[in-house]
C-alpha cells in the first residue's frame, strides 16, 4: 500500500458520516438511546441558533478515542448556550449531562462499528496494514515517520474505540438501526 493511500485511508476514516475505548458506566438500554435520540433534533436547533459555536469541529484524541459528545460537553459548558442544552437534556430524562453523553457516545461508537462492518469491512485491516508501512518504510525518516503518524491520530482514535465497542452495544445499536438511521440521516 502506497504512502498517499495510506493518508488516503486515514482521511477517509476521519471523513465518516457522524464526524460517528474501554466502555464505562453501567450498561445501554434501549429506552435511553431513544431518549438520547430525541435530543438530537432539538440540539440540532440549538446549535443552529448558536452558529458561532463549533461543537462538532472536537478532534478525536488518539489515546482517549473517539468520544464527540464528551469533548462537545467540556467545550459546551462554558458557553451561553449551557442553561437551553440542560433543558433539551432534562426534557428527555437526563438528569445527568455525563451519563447523556456516554449513551451518545457509545451508540454512535456501535453505530459507526456497523457502519464499517456492512460498508468497509477491509478498513480497520487496512489501516493496520498502512501503519505497519509506515513503521516500517525504509524510506521515511524518524521525522517523516511522526509526521504520518500524527496526520493518522484521529484515524486511530476512530479505528480504537470501534475495535473495542462491546457486544452488547452492537446488538442493542443494530436492533435500533431503522430508529438510528433516521436521525442521522
Amino acid at each position: 500500500m502506497s504512502l498517499l493511500r495510506s493518508a488516503l485511508l486515514a482521511c477517509l476514516l476521519v471523513l465518516l458520516p457522524l464526524t460517528t475505548f474501554a466502555q464505562s458506566g453501567a450498561p445501554l438500554e434501549e429506552g435511553e438511546v431513544r431518549r438520547f435520540l430525541a435530543t438530537l433534533v432539538e440540539l440540532e436547533e440549538l446549535g443552529e441558533r448558536y452558529e458561532d459555536a463549533d461543537f462538532e469541529a472536537i478532534d478525536p484524541d488518539p489515546e482517549a478515542g473517539f468520544s464527540p459528545l464528551a469533548s462537545s460537553l467540556k467545550e459546551l459548558r462554558g458557553h451561553e448556550a449551557y442553561p437551553e442544552f440542560q433543558e433539551i437534556l432534562q426534557a428527555e430524562g437526563f438528569e445527568d449531562e455525563d451519563r447523556w453523553a456516554e449513551v451518545g457516545d457509545r451508540t454512535l461508537r456501535a453505530y459507526m462499528a456497523l457502519q464499517i462492518q456492512d460498508e468497509h469491512p477491509e478498513m480497520l485491516s487496512e489501516l493496520s496494514a498502512a501503519l505497519n508501512e509506515i513503521e516500517n518504510h525504509p524510506d521515511m525518516n524518524r521525522e517523516q515517520r511522526k509526521l504520518m503518524l500524527e496526520m493518522m491520530g484521529p484515524a486511530l482514535a476512530i479505528a480504537r474505540s470501534i475495535e473495542e465497542v462491546p457486544e452488547e452495544d452492537l446488538r442493542l445499536t443494530e436492533s435500533m438501526r431503522g430508529e438510528i438511521d433516521a436521525v442521522v440521516e
